[in-house]
C-alpha cells in the first residue's frame, strides 16, 4: 500500500476515534438519566408481545406486508459516515484521486452496521415467515436481501454523486420502491423467480443511474450529510446535558410551509412566525414526521390486536404523545442564545408566551394525527371508551398540563440567563 493511502486510512481512523471520544462524556450522562430503564421496559414489552404472537399467529396477520416494510427499511437505509468537514474542500480535495481508500473505509463501516441490523430483523422475522404463505425458504430470502443490500449501497453512492438535488431525490425514491417490490417478490415467489426479478430490476436501475451528470467525489453532499448526522447526535444529547451548539440545517418543505400563511401578519405575531418556521423548516419537522409514521403503525397494530381490551393501546398512545413533547422540547433551545432579538424592536415580553403557544399547537396537531390510526381502529372494533379516553387525556395534557410546566421551566431558564 502506498504511503498516501496509508495516511488517508490513518486520517479516517483518527477522525472516527475522535468522534467517539467526543460523544463518550455525553453517553455517560444519557446512561445516568434513566433512559436505559425506559429502553429496557420497551424491550421487555416487545419481547413479551413477540413471543405471544409466535405462540398464536392470527390467520389474518399481514405476514408479507410486515416483512416487506421491515426488510425494505433495513435494506434501503444506507448511511455513510465520512467524518468530512467544510475545511476538507481545501485540504483534501487536491487529493481527490486518492480518496477511494478513504471512502472505502466508510463503506465498510456502513456495510457491517447495516448488515447486523438486517441479520437481526431476519432472525426476528423468520419464525413468523414460516407460518405465512411464502414459497421460498428464509435462507433464500436472506440471500436475496443480502444481494439487494449490496446493490442498494452502490445505488445510494451513485445518488450522492448526482449533481441535481431533484434528480437525486427521484432516484432515491425509485430505489426504495424497487427494493420494496424485490422484497415482496422474494417473500411470495419461488426463489428463482425472486432472483430473476432482482436481476431485471437491478439492470433497469443501473441504466437509470448512468443518465444523470455526476461528481466523482460529492464533497458538498458528503459534508452536508456528516454535518446533519453530528447535529442529530448533539440534538439528542441536548435533552440530557448541555452540549456545544451546532447550526441547524434548514430544509424547504413546501407541503408544510403553507401553514405559515395561517399566521396573521402582525407585529405581535413575530415570535409565533419565527417558532413556527423553526418547527417546519428544521430537522425537528423531519423527526416528527418519521415518528408519526413509525409510531402510527405501532398504534395501529396494538389497536388491531385489542391489547388489554384497547386500554393497553390507549396507554401506549399517551406515552407516544409524551415522546412527541420530549422532541418538541428542543424548540425553546433554537433561539435561546441568539442576540438579534435584543437588537431589533421585537415584543420580547411575548416571546415565552408565543413559544408555549406554538409548542401547544404543534403537539396538538401531532397528537391528533397520531390518534387517527389508533382511534379509528378502536372505534371500528367496538372499543369506543378506550379511543375517547385516550384522546381526552392527550388533549388535557397538551392544553393544560404541558403549557403550565413548560412556562415554569422557561421562566426559570430566563431568570438564570439574566
Amino acid at each position: 500500500m502506498r504511503e498516501e493511502e496509508r495516511s488517508l486510512q490513518s486520517l479516517w481512523r483518527r477522525r472516527a476515534a475522535s468522534f467517539g471520544r467526543e460523544m463518550l462524556p455525553y453517553v455517560r450522562y444519557v446512561g445516568q438519566s434513566g433512559l436505559s430503564l425506559v429502553l429496557s421496559f420497551l424491550v421487555i414489552t416487545f419481547a413479551i408481545r413477540y413471543f405471544q404472537l409466535l405462540r398464536d399467529v392470527p390467520s389474518d396477520f399481514p405476514v408479507t406486508a410486515v416483512g416487506v416494510l421491515a426488510l425494505t427499511i433495513a435494506v434501503a437505509w444506507s448511511p455513510l459516515r465520512t467524518w468530512l468537514s467544510a475545511a476538507d474542500i481545501v485540504f483534501l480535495m487536491p487529493r481527490e484521486a486518492e480518496m477511494n481508500v478513504y471512502i472505502f473505509r466508510s463503506f465498510r463501516r456502513a456495510a457491517v452496521q447495516t448488515a447486523l441490523l438486517l441479520g437481526a430483523l431476519l432472525l426476528l422475522y423468520a419464525p413468523i415467515y414460516r407460518q405465512g404463505p411464502g414459497k421460498a425458504g428464509i435462507a433464500a430470502v436472506a440471500l436475496i436481501a443480502a444481494a439487494v443490500k449490496a446493490l442498494s449501497m452502490w445505488g445510494a453512492w451513485r445518488e450522492r454523486q448526482v449533481a441535481w438535488p431533484r434528480i437525486r431525490l427521484l432516484l432515491r425514491s425509485l430505489r426504495w420502491l424497487a427494493i420494496a417490490l424485490i422484497m415482496a417478490a422474494a417473500l411470495v415467489s419461488e426463489p428463482w423467480q425472486g432472483a430473476l426479478f432482482l436481476v431485471l430490476v437491478a439492470a433497469l436501475m443501473a441504466l437509470l443511474y448512468r443518465l444523470p451528470r455526476r461528481h466523482q467525489i460529492p464533497w458538498e453532499r458528503l459534508i452536508a450529510e456528516e454535518t446533519a448526522t453530528r447535529s442529530r447526535h448533539y440534538r439528542f444529547m441536548s435533552f440530557f446535558v448541555d452540549v456545544p451548539a451546532l447550526p441547524s440545517p434548514v430544509t424547504s418543505r413546501p407541503y408544510l410551509s403553507w401553514l405559515i400563511r395561517l399566521v396573521r401578519y402582525k407585529h405581535e405575531n413575530t415570535y409565533v412566525y419565527l417558532y413556527a418556521l423553526t418547527v417546519i423548516r428544521t430537522e425537528l419537522a423531519g423527526i416528527m414526521l418519521r415518528l408519526l409514521v413509525l409510531l402510527g403503525l405501532i398504534l395501529y397494530w396494538l389497536a388491531e390486536s385489542a391489547w388489554l381490551g384497547g386500554w393497553g393501546a390507549a396507554a401506549m398512545y399517551i406515552l407516544f404523545v409524551a415522546i412527541f413533547g420530549f422532541q418538541l422540547g428542543a424548540l425553546h433551545q433554537a433561539h435561546r442564545h441568539t442576540v438579534w432579538h435584543h437588537i431589533y424592536p421585537l415584543p420580547e415580553s411575548r416571546r415565552l408566551a408565543d413559544l408555549v403557544r406554538v409548542d401547544r399547537l404543534a403537539l396538538l396537531v401531532c397528537a391528533l394525527l397520531l390518534w387517527l390510526p389508533l382511534g379509528v381502529t378502536l372505534l371500528v372494533s367496538g372499543y369506543a371508551a378506550a379511543a375517547a379516553a385516550s384522546l381526552i387525556a392527550a388533549v388535557c395534557y397538551i392544553w393544560i398540563i404541558r403549557p403550565a410546566s413548560l412556562s415554569r421551566k422557561l421562566r426559570r431558564e430566563a431568570e438564570d440567563d439574566d
